[in-house]
């Protein structure tokens, strides 16, 4: 049975944690160092289970080491946290409140504890953050290059098409692990049977939605 039930806000640069039943809430910086303090403090507190909301990424690093040191971890939607605290009438955002009100939502909902990722999902989810990243910048440079003055064409250009190369690249590593996987191919071939879902955003959904 759980002993404790943890809330943890998170933030680019700081974890706000609260142990379901106590008023303080604990702040940890969101790296390496803050998170090994944040799991050492979640084992002093006997916490079972630790909720967090999705947050863009900024929860990824601390997910996968708390659960790689054996803590349970459920990553929430946060629009499932919000309608809780719309029913238990608490509206303020803070992050203090939003760690304790994320603990009790954990208290009372106890959401199911996600399982530890495996290399190949680590992998593979680094991957594709990647080539979300090169993609967005290789936007950012076209849209320059619509508008930039011909002194600097050229320059923007190269850095295009470099852009374009890297992002192949990734997708090739991509398509080598994915056949590496035996298990994954009936699952990508379920989702890119549906419309407008091709082979990028159904490895994006199996990194981000296992359950499906």
């Amino acid at each position: 049975m759980t002993s404790q039930y943890a809330g943890i806000d998170v933030g680019k640069a700081e974890l706000h944690a609260n142990v379901h039943g106590q008023e303080k809430v604990k702040v940890f910086p969101n790296n390496h160092t803050g998170i090994k303090r944040l799991e050492n403090w979640l084992k002093q507190n006997k916490v079972g289970l630790a909720v967090m909301e999705a947050s863009g990424g900024y929860e990824r690093k601390a997910v996968e080491a708390l659960k790689g040191s054996g803590i349970p971890v459920s990553v929430v939607n946060p629009t499932y946290v919000r309608r809780f605290c719309q029913g238990m009438g608490t509206l303020a955002k803070t992050d203090i409140k939003d760690a304790r009100m994320i603990a009790c939502f954990a208290s009372v909902k106890q959401p199911k504890a996600q399982a530890a990722k495996t290399k190949a999902e680590t992998m593979l989810s680094e991957l594709v953050e990647r080539r979300e990243q090169l993609t967005i910048m290789l936007g950012t440079e076209k849209n320059r290059y619509s508008n930039a003055p011909d002194s600097n064409l050229q320059s923007l250009q190269a850095h295009i098409i470099y852009l374009e190369g890297e992002i192949k690249a990734i997708e090739a590593q991509i398509d080598k692990l994915a056949e590496s996987v035996p298990e994954w191919q009936s699952r990508l071939e379920i989702l890119q049977s549906f419309k407008g879902i091709g082979k990028i955003i159904a490895m994006t959904l199996l990194v981000e939605l296992p359950e499906l």
